[in-house]
């Protein structure tokens, strides 16, 4: 499977305790969109559960970064939090 990187950042200002942006080796847009950024997994619920995150996948920008190397895995590379 063909992987890429794409760098995701919300939109919306978190404040403290909150994830700002992050880069993840997935296959598409979509599911970088949708990702958790503490573990690559899927949001499953963005109102509920995910207070150190945006609240909507349309806050975040996706930007493609390039094809991923074939020994990277699916995940996040890194991340930034802004603990306070």
């Amino acid at each position: 499977m063909k992987l890429n990187l794409y760098h995701v950042r919300r939109l919306d200002y978190g404040g403290y305790d909150t994830y700002s942006d992050f880069v993840i080796c997935t296959a598409d847009e979509e599911t970088a969109r949708h990702a958790d950024p503490s573990n690559g997994e899927p949001v499953k619920d963005w109102k509920e559960h995910w207070s150190c995150w945006t609240d909507s996948p349309d806050n975040v920008e996706v930007r493609f970064l390039g094809e991923a190397s074939s020994d990277l895995q699916p995940g996040v590379i890194c991340a930034s939090y802004h603990a306070g």
